[in-house]
């Protein structure tokens, strides 16, 4: 599988988290009545002083993919530091 593919696969799938997080940050613990009362159908982010809010949950999202990829890159350095030892 090509690199670029892939990461732009896993790019798409952080945005869209992200997005989707902040779609529904706004209405995350309110009763659908009361969703439907205050914003009728959500159709666009709402703003705060120009910028849309996400939750814990795209944070810790955000946190265990730094993690994974930081572990990925060491995990490759070490093996190439073992391979360079053995010549």
């Amino acid at each position: 599988m090509d690199s670029m593919y892939l990461y732009d696969r896993i790019a798409g799938c952080l945005i869209g988290g992200a997005l989707g997080d902040a779609l529904g940050y706004e209405v995350e613990f309110m009763p659908w009545e009361l969703i439907r009362k205050k914003y009728g159908q959500i159709r666009a982010l709402v703003l705060h002083e120009g910028k849309a809010r996400f939750s814990d949950d795209t944070q810790m999202t955000l946190f265990t993919n730094e993690g994974l990829v930081l572990g990925y890159w060491r995990e490759k350095r070490q093996a190439t530091a073992n391979s360079m030892a053995d010549y």
